[in-house]
This record gives structure tokens, C-alpha cells and sequence, in this order.
């Protein structure tokens, strides 16, 4: 509330914002010159409000003084409106930390909205758009659904037809409510309740918190958030890595069903509109190759390096979908010669509008190749480094030595196991079997850790691990351990009849 500071009554006092304290400081006459201006009066004091000295230099002081017929007395008050058109999350006042909710970013028609904790994704981001007057339609971005009423619940409503889906903006003293067009319900908290999850419910409106709201702009991806990323085009089609590559320069397509670690990428903000967007399963990001700004420009994962080749901005259609617009050429993501079919390469165009631009967005849990973060960042690294197979084998049996350990491990073992190897750079057979089978599910293969035995050196058999690979139906043994204590024999990706050694399971 605009306030005389301290409930002063001198002339020169300034005017603050302050709570509402129902104080005469606080109350103000409105009164009309006949130039049209208008005059603010104190009832404290009876005096008006000034811009010190009468400067017009953005943030200039505003006080109390006597009335002069000045400038510097006379205001304009035109009509603002609570709410414009775009991107904007919805804040609930019943508690600090409370937004409208797209539930597990559902795609579904005729989801209840519920209550819940800040996160910026997209299911809390909407795409608000004037249709009348102080009137609007309201839309999840994450399913491109309509906000409406359905028998007192507020809901995803896929049709725009009905007032249902209409909502005016109103002033309260806890927020602006948002009224149904056609029923005149607000939209509520149920029970006013601060718990998370509590369903977003219509009723009468009462000017309670329950029914206040903030719309504070919104960007529609938050940052930090896994995404996959799918084709208006082809709403199967998702944004994938050629190849399931862990290499740098590898070109990304449209693919056919997502849920994989080659579809989910991870949308960061670097600045206010600016995002990078970083595979969440090599760490690579996307990048223009060589900065190209034409035409058909080619589309790769590269290391980063900050430049706007790399930057991405997501701007909102009208009807909910986005473009992913790159910052160094201002062209976007496009589906090569408006193909849909799985494999079509994707490349930069510039903006026509078709559906090969359009994309949108589901929110994914983070790609985690172990279920251990620690893991998870040393098999990156190792994979970026080494992205073969063959390769990793390598490394794990000639890049560590040999150290005694315990045998016939228990539980859980190959997750602690290769975090030991690798940060140590030692370990027994159980330990570079456990970091090799990590590796090389990584990479994309189906491997087991093997406790079992083989012939002892004196005699007899002796307690040995080794990795199991299971590639078109036929099961092949890799054994680094071996490798790296007798060279010159074939440890890798040998039959269990070919190999140097006996095995027993």
C-alpha cells in the first residue's frame, strides 16, 4: 500500500509501499483537475502527493506536500490489465511454496490438477492467451490441453468450444482469483489446504487464499529438467542419438518410441531466455557443427564451449507447441525435407511453421546408468573416452593393476566394487569384472558379473570373476582380470568352449 512513512503529516515526508495497516497514512482521496489529471490526497495530513523538486529523473523521491497546481502533483491513471497474454506458471497463496500442477505431466483429458511444490517444469508452466476482453483461455503446455471446469473439478479439457474452458482474471485481497466464464466458480485449493497433491477444485467464489493466485512469467522448461522430446509431425518420433553414440560429432534423428537413454536430454538455463541442452546420457551437448548458419545445417552432440552454436531459445506457438530456435543462426530444429519416418535426420531450417518444426516435451526421470551418481559419473567419463566395447575392455584391463581383495563377495558388490577399482586403479577379479560389466551396460549391452571358479595354478580350482555379455542370443565371456595377468590369449568376448580356460559357474 502506498504509505506517508511513519504516519508523518509534515510536508516533505516520503511515500513508501508498506503492509496494509487500515491506517489514514495509508488512505488516499482521488480527485479530478479540469485538465483531466488527477490528484492524490493524504487523509492524514491532508496534503498530496509530489515528485520531490518536480525532477522527472527516473527515481526521483515521492513525498507529501502541500497542493501548488504543479506537474508534479498531476497523475494519468489508465487501466491496467491483472493479466497478459503467455507463458506463466500459477502461484496459490494458500501457502508459500504451492503452484497448479500437471500430476506426473499427464497427457491425459479430463486430469485433475492438483497443489504442489515449485519445480519450474513444464507440467507447472501454462500458456495464458487473451480471446476477449479480459477474458482467457488457459493452456498446459505439457500436453497442449485446455484448463477448465468439470463438475467442480478444474481439469485438462482437449476441446476450446464451451465457456468451461474461459476464465476471467479479479482482483481480491489475497490474489487474483480466475472465474469460470460459464459457471462463475473460482478456481480453489480443495479444503484450503496447504498439503501437496490437494486437487485443484471450482466452487463459489469466497475470496479466501484458497482462491488467490500469482502469475509470475514462466519459462516453459524450468532448467535442470530431463526431457524427452517428441515430433508435432510424429508424436511417436523423439529426438535420439545415431547410434546410441557415446562419441563427440554424433548426429541426432527422429526414432521411434522413447523411454531409452539415447532420448532424454537435460534443458539447462545458461542466462534469462538461453538454454543448453546436454544428453543426459554422454554429457555432450547440442550443437550447430561448425557454427554453420544456413540451411540444412547439420545437428550433433559436441563438447562445450559456450559458444551460440550452443545456446537453444523455446519459443510458444499459439496452439502450444515449440520451436527449439538456435541462438547463433535464429534457425530451428527441423525434421530434413518434412520426413517423419524413424531415422529421419534432423537438421536446422529456417522457421515455415509446419509441423516438422514443432516439438514438445516430456518430463523424464535423469538417465542413471548404475542408480549410483558416483558410478554414473565415472562410467560417462570412461565411455566418452573409451565408446566401443572393445575399448573399454581395454582400458579396465590394462589401465589398472592387480590387488589382492576379498573373494565370493555378497549383496550388492559390483556397484562398490567399481567405484573402488576406478578410484583406486587396483583391484581383485571381482573388482575389474564389476567395472567392466558396468561399462559395458553403459554402452548398451547386456552383461552380468560372474562368481564362479577356474583351475588353480597348484592344483585344484580357485575362487575367480569374470563378466558374462549376452549378444544375439549367444553368451560370451570377458575377462579383464585375466587379461591383464596373462596376455597374449583371447580374454574377450570368447565362447565359454573357446576360452584359454576352463569356467565353472
Amino acid at each position: 500500500m502506498l504509505d506517508a512513512c511513519c504516519g508523518c503529516t509534515l510536508p516533505y515526508t516520503n511515500v513508501d509501499q508498506y503492509s496494509s495497516n487500515n491506517t489514514d497514512a495509508q488512505k488516499w482521496a482521488l480527485s479530478k483537475r479540469a485538465d483531466g489529471s488527477v490528484l492524490f490526497t493524504n487523509r492524514a495530513s491532508g496534503m498530496v502527493l509530489d515528485i520531490s523538486c518536480g525532477c522527472i529523473a527516473p527515481g526521483s523521491n515521492v513525498q507529501l506536500y502541500s497542493d501548488n497546481n504543479t506537474n508534479a502533483q498531476k497523475f494519468q491513471l489508465t487501466e491496467a490489465k491483472l493479466l497478459n497474454s503467455g507463458v506463466r506458471s500459477i502461484k496459490s497463496n494458500v501457502a508459500n511454496d504451492r503452484y497448479l500442477d500437471v500430476p506426473n505431466c499427464s497427457l491425459s483429458s479430463n486430469q485433475q490438477l492438483q497443489s504442489y511444490s515449485y519445480n519450474g517444469c513444464i507440467a507447472q508452466n501454462y500458456l495464458f492467451k487473451e480471446v476477449e476482453d479480459n477474458v482467457y483461455t488457459i493452456r498446459a503446455l505439457c500436453s497442449r490441453f485446455y484448463i477448465g471446469e468439470y463438475n467442480g473439478k478444474v481439469v485438462q479439457l482437449s476441446s476450446n468450444i464451451s465457456n468451461l474452458v474461459k476464465w476471467t482474471p479479479k482482483w481480491t485481497v489475497n490474489g487474483i482469483a480466475l472465474i469460470n466464464v460459464s459457471t462463475g466458480h473460482a478456481i480453489d485449493v480443495t479444503a484450503g489446504s496447504p498439503n501437496l497433491g490437494m486437487p485443484i477444485c471450482a466452487v463459489s467464489p469466497n475470496g479466501t487464499k484458497a482462491q488467490g493466485y500469482l502469475f509470475p512469467g514462466g519459462d516453459p522448461l524450468g532448467t535442470g529438467c530431463t526431457y524427452e522430446v517428441y515430433s508435432c509431425a510424429n508424436t511417436s518420433g523423439y529426438v535420439n542419438l545415431v547410434g546410441g553414440s557415446w562419441n563427440p560429432c554424433t548426429s541426432i534423428q527422429l526414432w521411434n518410441g522413447g523411454g531409452d537413454t539415447n532420448s532424454k536430454w537435460v534443458f539447462e538455463k545458461v542466462n534469462n531466455t538461453d538454454y543448453r541442452i546436454v544428453s543426459s546420457k554422454t554429457g555432450y551437448v547440442l550443437d550447430v557443427d561448425g557454427g554453420s548458419k544456413a540451411d540444412c545445417g547439420r545437428i550433433q552432440t559436441y563438447f562445450w564451449n559456450g559458444s551460440a552454436a550452443q545456446l537453444w531459445r523455446i519459443n510458444v506457438d499459439d496452439d502450444g507447441w515449440m520451436y527449439i530456435v538456435n541462438v547463433g543462426s535464429n534457425k530451428v530444429l527441423d525434421l530434413q525435407r518434412g520426413q517423419t519416418r524413424s531415422g529421419t535426420p534432423i537438421q536446422q531450417y529456417s522457421k515455415n511453421k509446419t509441423a516438422a518444426q514443432k516439438w514438445s516435451f516430456m518430463l523424464s526421470n535423469p538417465v542413471s546408468l548404475s542408480g549410483n551418481g558416483q558410478l554414473d559419473n565415472i562410467l560417462k567419463n570412461i565411455c566418452r573416452s573409451h565408446p566401443s566395447l572393445d575399448s573399454c575392455f581395454n582400458y579396465v584391463a590394462y589401465n589398472h593393476g592387480y590387488r589382492h581383495g576379498d573373494t565370493w563377495p555378497g549383496g550388492n558388490w559390483t556397484v562398490p566394487y567399481a567405484i573402488e577399482m576406478e578410484s583406486t586403479g587396483s583391484g581383485n577379479c571381482y573388482r575389474f569384472a564389476a567395472l567392466f560389466m558396468w561399462c559395458a551396460r553403459a554402452l548398451g549391452y547386456s552383461a552380468n558379473a560372474i562368481c564362479g571358479q577356474v583351475p588353480a595354478a597348484a592344483g585344484g580350482l580357485t575362487p575367480h570373476g569374470w563378466v558374462e555379455v549376452y549378444l544375439n542370443g549367444q553368451t560370451y565371456v570377458c575377462d579383464p582380470d585375466l587379461a591383464h595377468e596373462l596376455p597374449g590369449h583371447n580374454w574377450y568376448m570368447t565362447t565359454y568352449e573357446a576360452a584359454p580356460i576352463d569356467y565353472y559357474k
